[in-house]
């Protein structure tokens, strides 16, 4: 299980591979040891919390090593979430042609209780709240985003990763993204909540 935890596989499988490969070998060599740091420190390793870790572990790294090489913390988290925000356009722009076909929330439905066991491991308590047939919401009662950001007094790393979320499902041309609070923006819970748009005839 652990085995695939390796700084370079992880930088590779990460939103930040096109910012390690902007950088000189001293740069990502000092990036690598800082995610061999968090790799041998974090108890949230686990074979499901892989795809989170990768980023999380990568943007961190940025983070202190952007800082220890003289930028201000406001210059290195503009570095690390405009790197994200890039790299994620492609997904961004998938999302919105799949939003667009016919029973997109019934396969949300199938699909996202899968994905989420699939993904999430140790740390993640997620509960899916009822709903109506052109609706599907979940609630994110814990986040390992939040804990290990917290942990390392990182806070404002995770309002970065909160905005992913809003890039990617903000503006869907047929189903409305919701939410009234997340857990790494100050909230108790992350209540999502994805609607079918409904359009009403004017006169």
């Amino acid at each position: 299980m652990t085995k695939f935890y390796d700084p370079l596989s992880m930088i590779k499988k990460s939103r930040f591979i096109n910012l390690f490969n902007h950088y000189d070998e001293k740069m990502r060599q000092n990036v690598l040891i800082k995610i061999d740091d968090l790799i041998k420190e974090s108890s949230y390793k686990d074979e499901k919390n892989y795809g989170h870790l990768c980023n999380i572990f990568s943007s961190m790294a940025f983070y202190y090593v952007l800082q220890k090489n003289g930028k201000t913390k406001e210059e290195s988290l503009d570095i690390v979430k405009n790197a994200m925000y890039k790299f994620i356009v492609p997904q961004k722009i998938k999302m919105q042609k799949i939003s667009s076909i016919p029973g997109f929330i019934k396969l949300m439905k199938w699909s996202f209780p899968l994905k989420i066991k699939r993904n999430n491991g140790a740390g993640w308590d997620i509960v899916y709240p009822e709903c109506n047939k052109d609706e599907y919401a979940f609630n994110v009662r814990k986040c390992i985003y939040a804990q290990i950001f917290s942990l390392y007094h990182v806070k404002e790393l995770g309002p970065v990763f909160c905005h992913v979320d809003d890039i990617l499902y903000g503006n869907l041309p047929k189903i409305s993204f919701e939410y009234t609070q997340t857990i790494c923006r100050g909230g108790s819970v992350c209540d999502y909540i994805f609607r079918k748009k409904i359009w009403k005839l004017e006169g």
